[in-house]
């Protein structure tokens, strides 16, 4: 550049259009640059061989070395063979320029870890393993952030894991280990109370196992005084109060379901059920005291007077009082189980020498009763709300065998025919037909009779209101009663779903009407299918419907019947039952009647359905006739 600057000015004095070059005034100096002592950077800090940048080297290899990224080092066999292929090729070339261009320069190694600085993902850190963990393009040795988690080194408690930092719950993990002992939101605590996977623990200040909802506190692990994980205690000073305590007769409500001796007095009339613990002083519930033995019955209790051979004890003395041969005998022994003739009467409490007329078991289209009507002492789970209302043992009906302890859907064998108990016309068509059909003499001085039954059915709930329900009659015949005609009599309403879908099966005095089956009112669904009340999405627990009281919330069904088989199941298609119902039925003292208990399949013989039988019994008093629910 020097030399071209000084030949430019000469050239502007020949052409006489630099002035400074005339006559007229005195030419200034010309500097003059001795391209010798030009400034030049030497680069040759902390390299052992290469280019100093200034046409010199820094130095030289021993033998067998070679000159790589600015430093000597030993050759494998291919740099070897890299390294004479380059000598050679510069022997070839001739002598070089010693005044190289700075851009052909070797690439820098700021960091001096054998990385050009072009190829390093850190070129200011040495970094020879070039580690990344995050695969962000920088190296961990520079990276502010080296699990890329949003988080800096210096506020990230474990700056290497990315599943670790102030922004992650925390987790409890194994709760059984204890918890995992890791700090996730890197706030200097393990475990914490709230962290994720938490199990709710209460106190329980008078040991009754159940704590107070106001103390919760959620804890991977139980600490003091945290201990209990129910709640609901209303008195947790009180250990005979708590929801794990029966509730008794005494102004007091023990189980914190804030009712007051709920169930003491059932029928209202003034007199504690018999099976109640009632204080004394008698509660205001129940002034008259204890000892009813029939609380759903305000006709019946120890203060009445006792009608003779109406079959019940009336005041409830422990004796059955009659006048037709002295009291009405029964042949009922304690447990009568199996599936003949005599052990299903002696299930139904029907043992009435001097009253029974006949009984037989009927299947009009040949279905295979054996495995279809039996008597039992228990269905289903030991535990479940299947318990005999009276003796040991009760009749099972079904559709299906008996004891499947899954899914029912079995055919029965046999033929189809029509119902002959259906008001439609035309009939339904029905299958798996099982009836149990038993011909009695009413006593002298009875108003009626009663008995007790639950429905269960696999098709609840997808088919309410639809034309495929099984059902179950109580049928009546009687000269006097009925005129001779069968007549279904346990009926009851429908339910609001049947009845949004027009479905009605009988039509009583301008009201409608639904047999016993899917459709009536007493029905105990497990879902929220049609329940304008049920959140969208509230009920995905094991299903038990909707709880009114709490819309979006759900709970199970009033009566257990676990173990049978129908119970609401998330893993197979629903079932579920109408609960305990009692039907009442007026008849003529001295009239020869027929009872017909009759199950079947509706337009399919699949999706079964049974009823459990129990407790016929004789009314002596006023009666109202129907069907009504025991809860």
């Amino acid at each position: 550049m020097i030399r071209q600057a000084s030949l430019s000015v000469a050239l502007l004095c020949l052409t006489g259009l630099f002035a400074a070059c005339s006559g007229e005034e005195e030419a200034a100096p010309v500097p003059t640059f001795d391209v010798g002592t030009a400034p030049c950077e030497h680069l040759c800090a902390e390299r052992e061989c290469g280019s100093d940048g200034c046409g010199g080297t820094c130095g030289a290899c021993g033998d067998g070395e070679i000159c790589q990224s600015f430093m000597c080092v030993n050759p494998e066999p291919e740099d070897v063979q890299e390294a004479d292929a380059a000598e050679a090729d510069a022997n070839d070339a001739g002598p070089t320029d010693v005044t190289e261009d700075p851009g052909s320069w070797p690439i820098m190694d700021e960091d001096l870890d054998q990385i050009a600085n072009g190829e390093d993902n850190c070129p200011t850190v040495g970094n020879p393993a070039q580690e990344d963990l995050d695969e962000d393009g920088t190296g961990d040795a520079c990276d502010p952030d080296i699990d890329g988690d949003g988080h800096l080194n210096e506020l990230d408690c474990e700056p290497t894991n990315p599943d670790i930092h102030p922004e992650v719950l925390e987790t409890c993990g194994d709760l059984e280990a204890g918890g995992n002992g890791i700090d996730e939101d890197c706030n200097g605590q393990t475990d914490e109370a709230g962290a994720l996977g938490c199990t709710e623990y209460f106190t329980d200040g008078d040991g009754d196992g159940v704590g107070t909802s106001s103390s919760l506190v959620c804890l991977c692990v139980s600490e003091d005084p945290n201990h209990v994980t129910l709640t609901g205690d209303c008195d947790d000073a009180d250990p005979l109060r708590s929801p794990l305590a029966v509730e008794t007769c005494d102004d007091v409500d023990e189980n914190c379901n804030m009712l007051v001796d709920e169930g003491c007095d059932d029928d209202g009339d003034d007199w504690c059920d018999a099976s109640m613990i009632v204080a004394t002083p008698a509660p205001a519930v129940c002034p008259l005291g204890g000892g009813d033995c029939y609380d759903y019955s305000a006709a019946i209790h120890p203060d009445v007077e006792e009608i003779p051979a109406d079959g019940l004890d009336n005041d409830c003395d422990g004796v059955k009082e009659g006048d037709l041969a002295g009291p009405i005998e029964t042949a009922c022994g304690e447990v009568c189980t199996g599936g003949s003739t005599e052990a299903l009467l002696c299930a139904l409490e029907i043992c009435y020498p001097t009253l029974l007329q006949s009984a037989q078991v009927n299947a009009p289209t040949n279905a295979n009763t054996d495995v279809a009507l039996m008597a039992m002492e228990h269905y289903g789970n030991p535990n479940n709300d299947l318990v005999p209302w009276e003796g040991e043992s009760y009749v099972v009906i079904s559709t299906g065998k008996i004891e499947q302890p899954t899914f029912h859907a079995d055919k029965l064998s046999g033929e189809s025919m029509q119902d002959p108990y259906s008001t439609k016309v035309p009939p339904d068509i029905v299958y798996d037909v099982v009836a149990l059909e038993v011909e009695l003499m009413a006593p002298a001085g009875v108003t009626g009779f009663s008995v007790d039954y639950l429905f269960l059915s696999t098709e609840y709930d997808e088919y309410i209101g639809s034309q495929w329900n099984d059902k179950f009659y109580i049928v009546l015949n009687g000269p006097e009663t009925t005129g001779g005609v069968p007549q279904v009599i346990n009926y009851t309403a429908c339910s609001d779903e049947a009845a949004s879908k027009g479905y009605t099966d009988i039509e009583v005095d301008g009201q409608a009407y639904c047999y016993i089956a899917v459709n009536t009112a007493f029905s105990e669904p497990c879902s929220c299918q049609g329940n304008a009340d049920c959140l969208e999405g509230g009920c995905t627990c094991p299903p038990g419907g909707c709880n009114v009281s709490n819309p979006g919330a759900c709970m199970t069904p009033l009566t257990d019947i676990s173990g049978t088989g129908y119970e609401c199941s998330l893993e197979l298609p629903n079932g579920s039952s109408s609960g305990w119902l009692t039907t009442t039925w007026d008849i003529v003292p001295g009239e020869v009647f027929t009872l017909t208990f009759h199950i079947h399949d509706t337009k399919d013989f699949s999706l079964d359905s049974a009823a459990i039988l129990d407790n016929f019994r004789w009314e002596g008093t006023a009666i109202t006739k129907g069907t009504a629910a025991h809860n």
